[in-house]
């Protein structure tokens, strides 16, 4: 199976995360998905900041997690198939700039 997981590059919210996802519907074993679950870290495959918690079919959630300001951040997605064999994608970083705008 086949996945590619996003995140916005920047954000400013320093309370929720939010990604999207898509598994590759060409793939032979996309339709053989049983489980999805998601998680966040400060690496690629961490849970530091959330640990894997199981998600409904769809094409991506939000958590309410504390975030901080000046950090990176990473989502993992982990793919599970019916005959048991699994796999796991992580997004790019997207970084958390919590200061407020510079207006002039």
């Amino acid at each position: 199976t086949n996945a590619t997981v996003a995140v916005p590059a920047t954000q400013s919210r320093t309370h929720e995360l939010c990604a999207t996802w898509a598994v590759d519907p060409a793939d032979a074993g996309a339709g053989c998905v049983v489980r999805r679950a998601w998680a966040i870290g400060h690496r690629p495959l961490r849970t530091s900041v959330m640990d894997f918690v199981e998600v409904p079919t769809g094409a991506g959630a939000c958590a309410r997690v504390p975030l901080l300001d000046g950090e990176e951040y990473y989502v993992t997605l982990q793919l599970q198939g019916a005959s048991g064999v699994g796999a796991a994608f992580t997004s790019p970083p997207v970084y958390v700039d919590g200061s407020p705008p510079d207006i002039r």
